[in-house]
């Protein structure tokens, strides 16, 4: 009867959740908004593959932020290989995993800490219908897929503390390396919790000096195992040469939109973007109402003050509370002191991340005191009738949230979307060519453009506003009150736009459509979109072309360069890219030094290998390299090696090259982004310690259990 209730409670939850989510689940429908976008196949493919540190697919190349998802990326790339559409792709990746994972994962954990299945029920309502939770599911499904699978997290962590089984230990490790593939910020949040807990559990719960011990060496494998799965990435961007952030400058951003936040926004967990239907950035004010939600929670820790895990979730929603109002009142500097000093908070620039403490916390507790409605014995008709309504009520406040979800109200990702013809014509042209070059889209990129590592895609507002930014500096500081538009305008009319798109190896310049329809029109932040199309057409490097396309507007700018190319010499060189950490090249008939130019962004950790290449030898050979002498940084911005024939006789075995009979010569080197090397190494070990714990469950636990 017992289960057969709790499967009842289940199929309700997962019901509720699939009417509320409708627009995720039913449907061949794209789905995106703001930043969250979508890929075509053709460019989810490309990550079935190897984790690279150096990725060449947008801009000029840059550190790979996206090695924490590896995982993630590589079932995307998974299915795109078994042809699975993009809008397919996204769900069984992220929408479908975060409804059903965090609506399980809450009930089982409420149910856990409450021993009831009412209790699970709201506090898996609860969360998956807070404003804060709902706000975080319109746009940001990375953040959203981990939380979903913390809940899983807390309960095997409980379960590995009252049993003391190694095997749970492993579990728990595995689950939170999940949370960490999704969003690794997510993780560092949870780990405040799985670390709170270990000190609450031992001194609070079993109260016994010694269990602290015991506990430490079952906490010591799950952060093991949490920390060995990702030494791939962590080895990787540790061994990028100092100084060389390439990527990794998000990290000292100032911190942003501390006026937002407030303690008493933290304690009604309050979205300070919510209207209840489309979510306008504006921040809106608090309903009065929403102060019973942190008065429910209070009461339900009151009612159930003995059960010591309703005092811990009590003390989560306190840390949130204090984190989540970021700089406000009270101890206005603790937040900016955190974030300046205290190792990894530096990626919370500002505190929404927080929030899911609080929610966390306020599920267990206000479940909790549903939980003691339906505990107490009711003498009185209106008692019980008063127990229903409150139930209602409490049930209510979090479940009309759900209304611009199932109206599509909210529009964001819960509206359907339609790729626009032309830029299908677009991916099209663009596939068709096997040479390598780079698109520039004016003013920036639609999220419908394509972009592989064999095109990659730039946005012109981004660009004047980083890499080319120097080159503006001029303009901006002769004129007053100028636009973006005018920005990259100017610089596009400049006399150095001509060779700045050649040597940037841009072919393509393409003026993207208004969108209105997708909320794919960025004109009305960066100027009329005929402006940029009339002064385009004046450029004469630049040829307009055809494509098929009726709204879509490209140009061809002829005189680009390769990706690699050779200056100072009539010498030839073939070039093989086998990712984008590793470029086999020919050099043949070289007479003179030469230049070897690489148009991704320079950086330091570039390398140049001569004669036969092996990544393992990096270790163990200091001057496994060309000097770094010969790596500098030219007026581009880009990489320029000098390849000198006489320094190459003089310092490297005869086997490294050939001299042909007219005196040139022929060299086989390798260019290599150094890192990967330790990245290699660090993935063998990830690897080994997964299947090490596959094998510990799945062979060596068994055998115990067969055998005690």
């Amino acid at each position: 009867m017992r289960k057969h209730k709790t499967l009842l409670f289940i199929t309700l939850i997962l019901a509720i959740n699939f009417v509320a989510y409708h627009a995720w689940f039913w449907g061949n429908n794209i789905l995106t908004y703001g930043d969250w976008g979508t890929a075509f196949p053709e460019t989810l493919r490309e990550y079935l593959s190897l984790p690279q540190i150096w990725t060449s697919s947008t801009s000029f190349g840059g550190i790979n932020l996206g090695l924490t998802f590896g995982p993630k990326l590589l079932f995307n790339g998974l299915l795109a290989s078994f042809n699975v559409p993009s809008q397919l792709n996204d769900k069984l990746t992220y929408f479908w995993p975060t409804v059903i994972f965090s609506s399980l994962g809450f009930f089982f954990l409420g149910r856990k800490i409450l021993k009831s299945d009412i209790a699970g029920f709201f506090s898996s309502i609860i969360f998956s219908f807070s404003v804060v939770t709902i706000g975080i599911r319109t746009g940001h499904l990375t953040i959203a897929s981990a939380q979903a699978f913390a809940p899983f997290v807390i309960l095997f962590l409980i379960r590995t503390l009252e049993l003391k089984r190694t095997r749970d230990a492993v579990i728990t490790g595995l689950l939170g390396y999940v949370v960490s593939f999704n969003e690794f910020r997510v993780f560092y949040v949870l780990a405040l919790v799985i670390l709170l807990y270990f000190v609450y559990y031992s001194w609070a719960i079993e109260k016994r000096t010694g269990q602290l011990i015991k506990n430490s060496l079952l906490l010591l494998p799950i952060f093991a195992i949490i920390g060995l799965l990702n030494f791939y990435w962590v080895v990787g961007f540790k061994s990028i040469s100092p100084g060389a952030i390439g990527g990794l400058g998000f990290l000292g951003r100032q911190l942003f939109g501390s006026g937002n936040y407030d303690i008493l926004k933290s304690l009604t967990t309050w979205n300070i973007w919510w209207t209840g239907s489309f979510q306008a950035f504006s921040v809106q004010p608090t309903p009065v109402y929403f102060w019973f939600i942190p008065l429910l929670a209070v009461l339900g820790l009151v009612v159930n003050r003995g059960n010591k895990n309703i005092v811990f979730m009590g003390l989560v929603s306190l840390i949130g509370i204090f984190l989540a109002k970021q700089s406000s009142h009270p101890f206005t500097g603790f937040y900016l002191w955190l974030y300046r000093h205290f190792p990894g908070f530096s990626a919370f620039r500002e505190a929404s991340k927080f929030f899911f403490l609080i929610i966390l916390g306020y599920s267990i507790l206000i479940a909790g005191l549903v939980d003691w409605l339906w505990r107490k014995k009711l003498y009185y008709p209106k008692h019980v009738v008063g127990r229903y309504v409150l139930t209602f009520s409490i049930a209510t406040l979090f479940l009309w949230n759900a209304k611009p979800l199932i109206t599509g109200e909210i529009k964001s990702v819960f509206i359907p979307r339609q790729i626009p013809a032309d830029y299908l014509v677009f991916k099209d042209f663009t596939l068709s060519q096997p040479d390598y070059f780079r698109t520039i889209w004016v003013p920036t990129y639609s999220k419908w453009g394509i972009f592989t590592n064999n095109h990659p895609k730039l946005s012109a507002i981004d660009l004047v506003n980083s890499d080319w930014k120097p080159l503006t500096e001029e303009f901006r500081e002769t004129s007053t009150r100028i636009t973006e538009q005018e920005v990259v305008l100017d610089l596009l009319k400049s006399k150095e736009a001509d060779n700045l798109l050649d040597y940037s190896s841009i072919r393509y310049v393409v003026i993207p459509l208004a969108d209105i329809k997708n909320e794919d029109d960025f004109f009305a932040y960066y100027g009329k979109r005929q402006t940029y199309l009339d002064e385009i057409n004046k450029l004469s490097y630049l040829k307009p072309i055809n494509i098929g396309t009726q709204e879509l507007l490209v140009f061809e700018n002829a005189g680009y360069k390769p990706h690699i190319y050779l200056s100072n010499d009539p010498g030839e060189i073939t070039y093989q890219t086998s990712s984008p950490t590793q470029v086999s090249l020919k050099l043949e008939n070289i007479k003179i030094p030469v230049y070897l130019n690489y148009t991704d962004k320079f950086h330091p950790d570039w390398k140049i290998r001569i004669g036969k290449f092996n990544w393992r030898e990096i270790f163990f050979q200091k001057d496994y390299f060309l000097p770094e002498k010969y790596h500098t940084e030219n007026p581009a911005q880009f990489n320029s090696f000098l390849v000198d024939p006489e320094y190459l006789i003089n310092n490297y075995p005869p086997s490294s090259y050939h001299i042909n009979p007219d005196g040139s010569m022929n060299v086989s080197v390798t260019m290599y982004f150094r890192p990967q090397a330790y990245q290699n190494l660090g993935l063998i070990v990830s690897a080994m310690t997964f299947f090490t714990c596959l094998f510990y469950l799945f062979l060596v636990q068994p055998i115990r259990i067969s055998n005690p």
